[in-house]
């Protein structure tokens, strides 16, 4: 399957490859349909939601199937922030440095037990709609103006640590130890993080739909 991606985020691009490599998708950055430059308005209030408008608006741009995530980090301590504003925690998006000071911050005086909190990812495909029935998985959902879409959801628990560890990844990888590792995400081999990542079992999800079908 010829999925575009929706993501710019080369680190992203990279782990929905490798996690993929056998799922016969054949993945496209948005910039090999001339949208290097478009960047979808992410204004949900879940990760469904920033998902599919997503996938949607490259699929309504480029008229091919598009597959992209929305994720971030919930932390129980801070009532589930940062959430669906992890990429822009402290005001500019996709400043990875910022964010992880900031949560730090805030979570400066939370003993080890209280910093629980999770890594969730949603997935989506999304088909043009004027896709024949046969195209698309027979029990995918219609947005409201006809485009066919699945999506698959995933997590990762664990515990956020008091400082940066690692320069592997992205994101809040460095602050984040997986539940049953004592090493951040930051530190653990890309190998080990694409196989119990929330990124994986999203996509894992979207496989056993596609199975189906």
């Amino acid at each position: 399957m010829k999925l575009i991606a929706a993501t710019g985020n080369a680190h992203k691009l990279a782990e929905f490859e490798t996690i993929t490599k056998d799922f016969g998708f054949e993945l496209f950055p948005k910039s090999a349909v001339g949208l290097g430059d478009y960047d979808p308005e992410e204004s949900g209030e879940t990760f469904a939601e920033n998902s599919l408008a997503k996938a949607k608006a490259i699929c309504e741009k480029c008229g091919f199937p598009s597959i992209a995530d929305d994720s971030g980090i919930v932390v129980d301590a801070l009532g589930g922030a940062p959430g669906v504003r992890s990429a822009r925690y402290a005001g500019v998006h996709g400043n990875d440095r910022a964010n992880n000071a900031k949560l730090l911050a805030e979570l400066a005086d939370t003993p080890v037990e209280r910093r629980t909190g999770r890594f969730c990812a949603v997935v989506t495909i999304v088909w043009p709609k004027d896709t024949p029935e046969s195209g698309y998985p027979f029990f995918a959902s219609r947005t409201d103006d006809g485009y066919p879409y699945i999506q698959g959801t995933g997590f990762v628990e664990g515990h956020i640590g008091f400082e940066e560890v690692g320069s592997n990844g992205f994101g809040y990888d460095s602050v984040f130890i997986p539940l049953g590792f004592t090493e951040t995400f930051g530190i653990l081999p890309a190998e080990t993080k694409n196989a119990i990542s929330h990124r994986a079992n999203a996509l894992l999800a979207i496989r056993s739909q596609l199975l189906r079908a």
